[in-house]
């Protein structure tokens, strides 16, 4: 994970730093999110927050679901004029999340025009708001997120970019549909909506956790694992991927399954 680092103007670098904050900084690119915020969370506590801390304390909120305590961290630290792609990225996905998509997307141009701003370090397997380009966009898909030209439908015009999100649900909604086709046995469908909730408001990852609940499939499996990443259990997520794709190989061979995806139990 890239988190800061490619630290903005004015961040505290070095071993003038007090050793409890490069502890938490090693231990969150490590990926013991846990350790990192409560170090840090307990920093917060005293003041002893230096800029590369208050950074990396946003980045751990984020990382463990809390995007909104992520997001006002951020935006502390940019309102003092400071400047990082990590602020600029949680400060988007937070205002993004509240269903203000003008902001987050001004946000957004400016994460990508620091400096050192690598998206895929920094989201590291985070889910990503529909405020950003997708991977591997090009200039015109660039100039979509920073306000400017939308990106052509291939006959040389503009798509309205109404016309791209007209039948999407907002969270929410898609959530409680998710859950319920869950529970009429229509798995694959929850699979497919609890993964949109994930994109539109990766805070709703504990939600959508407790919506999954022991239902099996190996779809559901992948976005649980993509909701355990989204909440700071990457073990968890790792071990949720693996058996996605353990499910996925016992179904080829399973002739039980009808529609609903649901894998069979294992030995």
């Amino acid at each position: 994970m890239d988190a800061a680092g490619s630290p903005g103007a004015g961040v505290v670098t070095g071993d003038a730093r007090p050793a409890a904050l490069r502890v938490a900084g090693i231990h969150l690119r490590n990926g013991a999110l846990g350790l990192a915020r409560a170090e840090l969370e307990a920093a917060a506590g005293r003041g002893t927050l230096d800029d590369q801390a208050l950074l990396d304390l946003a980045e751990a909120r984020w990382r463990t679901g809390d995007l909104a305590g992520a997001g006002e961290v951020a935006n502390a630290f940019l309102s003092s004029g400071r400047r990082a792609p990590i602020a600029f990225v949680v400060a988007a996905e937070a205002v993004a999340a509240l269903g203000r998509p003008s902001e987050a997307r001004r946000l957004a141009s400016l994460a990508l025009a620091e400096p050192g701003s690598r998206l895929d370090e920094i989201f590291a397997g985070m889910p990503r708001s529909h405020v950003w380009p997708g991977e591997g966009a090009d200039d015109a898909a660039r100039d979509a997120v920073s306000g400017g030209a939308a990106p052509s439908d291939g006959s040389g015009a503009s798509a309205p970019a109404a016309s791209r999100v007209e039948h999407l649900p907002d969270a929410p909604e898609a959530l409680d549909a998710g859950r319920h086709a869950i529970a009429s046995g229509d798995l694959a469908a929850g699979a497919v909506r609890l993964a949109v909730v994930l994109r539109l408001d990766p805070a709703l990852a504990p939600a959508v956790l407790d919506a999954i609940g022991s239902a099996r499939s190996p779809a559901l499996e992948l976005v649980r694992g993509d909701a355990l990443r989204a909440t700071g259990h990457e073990l968890e997520a790792r071990s949720a991927y693996a058996s996605a794709l353990r499910a996925a190989a016992e179904s080829a061979g399973w002739s039980g399954g009808g529609s609903s995806g649901e894998v069979p139990p294992t030995a």
